[in-house]
């Protein structure tokens, strides 16, 4: 409900039973497999998501409610049969109900009440507590992991007039439904459901900016088959705030936003092509603002939980996922701040040109920003991953070449790499912490360019490197290099393809660094 007074609506009472009914979704986990007919495989178990909503009886007893009816008690000294009728200043409450869940997959669940048959106007005299939070989401956990009690009572009002008399309403019905919580780990995460209780919006290239322009919460936004052009996460004037505090001209007015929960993605069997995505913060002009403001602006920006899959991109004339920037005096603090962004199941095909600004992925300047609480160290990049894609002929594909710049935990898993140019992973930032990991990457004529180039990696961060496949790389090529502030780092490398060793060196050098070569 989104008032008391829907809420109401929502239930009634007068000798009238409230019905109860369970909506259960049925999910799976993911299954897996071996890869080789010589070994046995471990029995796939799909998990169960069951749901029940319990009531206690009248001994005291939870007992499952689904398809029964509920009636308002009368009280224990009220005598045999009397009928439970309203009349101004009763109250009457519901056996208590509780959600419990049944199967063996971790579940989040939300109640809702709806449907009313006869006299609503009935309504209008009774108050309701009990309701408040029921549009709440709630999570269980499997084995049996139960909701606290839900009590819900009715108080017809001492003033309701004789207009109420003989009034009833019927065909109420209160409703579970539940779904995937990320509780549970797949080979990968435990995100693999994050998806799940969001909306789906249906987007065309002709609609698919007014839908991004738009978004409030959490949204996955399906991309119907088609050719779309560059998008835009950028201010929008029916979702941005203005902020006078962060203003430093009257010239450029500035302007916040947060986009979290965005989940873009291809339609299922659907060809989707697409110029590019761009995220928009910085000193804008008025010519290179995208959403219209009728002027200057500062964009100040906030990115939270964003995944973009099964996109095929075309633009060769500039970055493609471009994360953008653009400081100058006018700002408070630098404006971009990205929390979790992962790129998945995505191809690109790059111009095949050893120049700058022909990037994949291209992280800009983003540091810390006090409206996001982001002082102390806080990254402007967390959490990055890039997984699963095809590559080809990008200049440094994934890319933060800014001295002001701040990565905080980066992952590159799954991807090919098809003549790229220069550094396939560029890290050249300001500073760079946590956990960088990049496993089962396989790179294709290679020639004399590095896999890896990471500076500035800070004391306490860890680096793992698996599984890299390399064809058709130069002889002694220096494939990895890693540099650090101090050694104070960590390095776990195995089952890569380069037989001269992955080591340190540190005599000699202005920063300590690890270096690995090819055959």
């Amino acid at each position: 409900m989104t008032n008391s007074k829907s809420s109401k609506r929502a239930f009634v009472s007068s000798a009238i039973a409230v019905l109860l009914c369970v909506v259960m979704l049925i999910g799976t986990t993911f299954a897996w497999f071996t890869d080789t007919a010589k070994t046995g495989v471990n029995r796939i178990q799909a998990g169960t998501l069951d749901i029940e909503l319990q009531m206690k009886d009248g001994q005291g007893n939870w007992v499952d409610a689904e398809g029964k009816t509920l009636d308002f008690k009368k009280s224990a000294d009220a005598p045999e049969g009397e009928a439970v009728l309203w009349e101004p200043g009763c109250t009457y409450e519901l056996p208590e109900l509780r959600v419990v869940n049944k199967g063996n997959l971790a579940l989040v669940y939300k109640i809702v009440v709806s449907g009313i048959n006869g006299d609503e106007k009935l309504l209008e005299a009774i108050e309701f507590t009990g309701l408040d939070n029921l549009e709440d989401e709630g999570h269980l956990l499997p084995g049996k992991d139960a909701s606290v009690a839900i009590k819900i009572k009715g108080h017809m009002k001492e003033d309701a007039g004789n207009e109420y008399q003989g009034l009833s309403a019927e065909g109420i019905s209160v409703t579970v439904y539940a779904t995937q919580d990320t509780v549970e780990y797949d080979s990968f995460d435990n995100q693999y459901d994050a998806d799940a209780s969001k909306s789906v919006i249906k987007a065309t290239p002709e609609t698919i900016q007014s839908i991004l322009d738009g978004l409030t919460g959490p949204a996955v936004v399906e991309l119907s088959e088609g050719d779309y052009g560059r998008l835009y996460l950028r201010q929008a004037k029916e979702t941005s705030a203005a902020r006078d505090d962060l203003k430093k001209s009257d010239d450029y007015p500035a302007y916040y936003r947060e986009i979290k929960g965005l989940t873009l993605r291809a339609a299922a069997g659907a060809k989707v092509t697409c110029k590019g995505i761009t995220a928009e913060a910085g000193t804008l002009t008025a010519a290179s603002n995208k959403a219209d403001f009728g002027g200057n602006i500062v964009s100040y920006l906030l990115l939270e939980s964003t995944k973009i899959e099964g996109i095929s991109f075309t633009d060769t004339t500039t970055n493609v996922l471009f994360m953008r920037d653009n400081y100058d005096a006018n700002h408070t603090g630098t404006s971009l701040l990205v929390n979790g962004f992962t790129v998945k199941d995505c191809k690109g095909v790059g111009s095949g040109e050893n120049k700058p600004g022909k990037h994949f992925f291209y992280g800009s300047s983003a540091s810390d920003l006090p409206f996001c609480n982001a002082a102390g160290g806080k990254a402007g990049y967390n959490d990055i991953r890039i997984i699963g894609c095809e590559l080809s002929k990008y200049y440094q594909p994934i890319c933060w070449n800014n001295k002001t710049s701040v990565l905080n935990g980066l992952t590159v898993s799954g991807n090919t790499f098809t003549d790229c140019i220069h550094n396939h992973v560029q890290v050249t930032n300001k500073i760079n912490s946590g956990k960088f990991v990049f496993e089962n990457n396989r790179l294709v004529n290679v020639g004399n360019n590095k896999f890896i180039r990471i500076e500035k990696l800070q004391d306490g961060s860890a680096v793992t490197i698996k599984g890299t496949k390399i064809e058709n790389a130069g002889v002694n090529n220096n494939i990895v290099r890693i540099d650090g502030v101090s050694s104070n780092f960590t390095v776990d490398a195995s089952d890569n393809q380069w037989a001269k060793g992955f080591f340190p060196l540190w005599e000699g050098q202005p920063e300590p660094y690890w270096l690995a070569y090819t055959y």
